[in-house]
């Protein structure tokens, strides 16, 4: 594939075209929750990042098959069981043992939670941005990143919550946003309209170089 390289100044117009961006929530989708070995390397081919897992970030979850970011023990305030009740400590320890002993030895125990429903009630704006186009953040990281051992299943997608301004934007792979999101807003006939927009909008930013 021929990338087209900008940077976030030349596609800045794509994060007020408002009427391009259509409505998603998260989907209550099971994850998966480990507590490793303290110092375990935790590798996330879908972002190209790696963590190690510690004692301010014990745990690790799997949002989906391969995706694995290392949280802290103040994130688990936001998942819940299956029925929507909030984990407790007692939950935890019934899994993966007394507390003292999380993160000494080696763990082989799961646990399945969601993502709390008042999170998944939450309105987001997504912005499809098709794989050709590879755009340079600030961080220095980049929306659909060639580099990215899984790629973009088409595209990166910018994620806004509702209410919040376009500078508290998230880039998400393709792939999470499949997995992740719903889909009603997204189906080939809203992505079709939505590229032609982006298209749009970089075009004139590329012939204005």
């Amino acid at each position: 594939m021929a990338y087209i390289g900008l940077n976030i100044n030349m596609a800045a117009p794509l994060l007020t075209v408002k009427k391009a961006y259509k409505k998603t929530y998260f989907n209550k989708v099971p994850y998966k929750l480990f507590l490793p070995k303290f110092g375990t390397k935790v590798t996330n081919t879908y972002k190209g990042c790696v963590a190690l897992t510690s004692p301010e970030r014990p745990f690790v979850l799997e949002l989906f098959r391969g995706f694995f970011i290392s949280i802290p023990f103040q994130s688990l305030n936001n998942y819940t069981n299956s029925v929507d009740v909030k984990l407790t400590m007692e939950n935890l320890v019934d899994t993966f043992g007394d507390k003292s002993n999380w993160g000494i030895n080696p763990n082989n125990k799961t646990m399945t939670i969601y993502l709390n429903k008042s999170e998944r009630l939450t309105t987001y704006y997504a912005l499809h941005i098709p794989e050709k186009y590879v755009i340079q953040l600030p961080d220095g990281s980049a929306i659909n990143n060639p580099k990215i051992p899984k790629g973009h299943a088409g595209g990166d997608f910018i994620v806004v919550r509702a209410g919040d301004t376009v500078a508290n934007m998230k880039v998400v792979n393709g792939h999470e946003f499949e997995a992740l999101y719903d889909h009603t807003n997204f189906t080939e006939k809203h992505l079709i309209a939505m590229d032609n927009a982006v298209d749009q909008v970089l075009s004139y930013a590329l012939a204005n170089m």
